[in-house]
């Protein structure tokens, strides 16, 4: 099971939308612009900084950005003022580089390569504003990363922290680099990349996130070495200390919890930390919850058989129909998580054939069989070549 989860597969490229073409770039940003331009007039040209403790501050306009602080102007005031960074949960722009918001539009289509292909090109572009030339190698990286490109989200890494050593992505990329390694299964380098994440947050007052994500990563490290002992127990204490303040993490930790404790049988547990994360998913990071409606979706299907079992045909039914439906949601809402799309379409297909009142059901079964077979090198692509 952990093999599925750190190792995500590669699709067919065919899947992969083609990247738009470069000839006519000058005119299209200007096309860009003057679009922005329209649609971003008045008070929607101000960005955002959405805090830790449930604040907003709006009507602002974000001039530049370290580790150490968010430097803002707000409209009637003469001189900049500035957010400790470590109390900035995010930052929300109302403009942006038109080649970023095609990279936003790639990555939600699944395309993470291309994605990351248009902001490293951002990155390049010397006429935009350095915080969003570090904004487009911090995405860039975690794209690759998204995409089990995992040496070259590591190079990327390496460009942000060397052309931006002080840029407010430090944490994060740092975490990046420990996943990179962590993917792998490179579980001695990924310890030590966890433990500089830890000694850096400290050294320069990064804030209470950047430990707790090194704690986080450092139980998955154990997780994936196969130590499973005490585990639920320990993510269950991070995930406490991290509720509220920092949802994501809790919400990271819940899903593993929920997985480990589907792996030991105990499905209602699983259940509910997987509806955990469900309910909080709008604070959440897109990864987590697809890995939450997979966990759910298991849920419902074991259960579903648990009455086959019992010979009780109707809740059967009514739980295999609920099993499907999450594992279409992640197939059709997340196609930019790739590593939650084998697992989805297998069990999509198994749903499929335990329901055969659904008109082509098997058809169906079948389609979803042959598109999991794509993505080469996933366990539930050698299962679904076995179905």
């Amino acid at each position: 099971m952990i093999d599925s989860l750190i190792r995500p597969p590669t699709a067919r490229s065919s899947t992969i939308a083609p990247l738009p073409s470069r000839r006519p770039r000058r005119l299209a940003r200007l096309w860009c612009a003057v679009l922005l331009g329209a649609l971003t007039s008045g008070d929607l040209r101000a960005d955002e900084l959405l805090l830790h403790n449930g604040r907003s501050l709006s009507g602002i306009t974000v001039v530049s950005e370290t580790y150490e602080t968010i430097k803002y102007r707000k409209r009637g005031l003469g001189s900049a003022q500035s957010e400790t960074t470590s109390d900035v949960r995010e930052v929300r722009y109302s403009k942006l580089p038109p080649d970023l918001r095609a990279a936003e539009e790639a990555r939600a289509q699944g395309n993470l390569l291309g994605a990351a292909e248009l902001l490293v090109e951002v990155a390049s572009d010397e006429d935009v504003e350095p915080f969003h030339r570090a904004n487009a190698l911090i995405s860039a990286g975690d794209s690759q990363l998204a995409a089990g490109s995992y040496a070259a989200a590591v190079t990327t890494y390496d460009r942000l922290l060397t052309d931006f050593p002080k840029t407010r992505h430090l944490g994060r990329a740092l975490s990046g680099k420990g996943r990179a390694a962590l993917m792998s299964r490179q579980f001695d380098t990924a310890e030590e990349a966890f433990e500089t994440l830890r000694t850096e947050a400290a050294d320069k007052g990064l804030g209470d996130q950047w430990p707790m994500e090194a704690e986080f990563w450092g139980l998955y490290t154990s997780e994936a070495r196969g130590e499973k002992s005490g585990l639920v127990a320990k993510y269950g204490g991070l995930r406490d200390r991290a509720a509220g303040t920092y949802q994501d993490i809790a919400n990271k930790c819940a899903l593993r919890m929920g997985r480990v404790q589907f792996d030991a049988g105990k499905v209602p547990e699983a259940a509910d930390l997987f509806q955990e994360i469900i309910d909080n998913r709008l604070v959440s990071e897109a990864e987590v919850v697809a890995g939450a409606f997979n966990g759910r979706g298991r849920c419902y299907f074991a259960q579903a058989q648990q009455a086959v079992g019992g010979g009780d045909a109707v809740t059967a039914s009514e739980q295999y129909r609920l099993a499907l439906f999450d594992f279409l949601r992640v197939h059709v809402s997340y196609p930019d998580v790739p590593k939650e799309q084998p697992e989805a379409l297998y069990w999509a297909a198994e749903s499929f054939k335990n329901l055969p009142d659904i008109q082509d059901a098997s058809t169906r079964a079948r389609a979803l069989l042959q598109r999991c077979k794509t993505y080469t090198g996933s366990p539930w692509a050698e299962k679904a070549a076995q179905s």
